[in-house]
């Protein structure tokens, strides 16, 4: 079974097939649903509590007192250690149309905080890959700015070094600077896969 959770384009139709060169691997026959074509009363009827987050992508989704409606049922129904996962989903999914705070506004009157959203291992995975991220970046655009060595050493930089500084990895940027007081200019740019001038 295959969910279209948002309208554009066309959605594949079944079958899938898989192949190696000429050769036919596999071949995957499925069901597609356009979910934003079903109505949420659809899911509700199913009885099958871990659809709800899906509510609001569903053709009334867009309606407050809908997914309003679905965190509701997932606090009456869900067993309690799905609780905290089944709301995190359906708070990230709403907030798409409704926003942060309308979400957690919802979560808080619900579940009178958001310690639900925060106790699941899943947001936890998600904030700890956003710092990681973070740190990353952060850590990147450091060793970028120290690269700034290249213009007191050679003068302006040609903009094809230019460009390589600015999109290479956290790797590259630490073993060029290692060179970069000492090497040619042709070896800092070889550094960067760049053939010399």
């Amino acid at each position: 079974m295959v969910l279209w959770l948002e309208p554009g384009g066309v959605p594949a139709t079944s079958s899938y097939e898989l192949g190696a060169g000429s050769r036919l691997v596999a071949t995957w026959h499925f069901i597609g649903i356009e979910l934003y074509n079903v109505p949420a009363a659809a899911l509700f009827q199913r009885g099958l509590v871990e659809l709800l987050p899906l509510v609001p992508f569903t053709r009334d989704g867009q309606d407050f007192q809908t997914v309003e409606r679905g965190a509701e049922r997932v606090k009456e129904q869900a067993e309690r250690h799905h609780v905290a996962e089944l709301e995190a989903l359906l708070a990230v999914f709403g907030a798409r149309t409704f926003g942060d705070a309308a979400m957690q506004s919802l979560i808080r009157r619900l579940f009178m905080s958001l310690e639900i959203l925060e106790t699941s291992p899943l947001y936890q995975l998600w904030v700890k890959q956003a710092q990681e991220k973070g740190l990353a970046e952060g850590r990147a655009e450091g060793l970028r700015e120290a690269m700034l060595v290249l213009r007191s050493r050679f003068g302006p930089l040609t903009p094809d070094l230019e460009q390589a500084v600015t999109t290479a990895s956290v790797e590259q940027l630490e073993a060029a600077l290692s060179h970069v007081a000492t090497d040619t200019l042709a070896s800092c740019r070889q550094q960067f896969g760049l053939v010399a001038e």
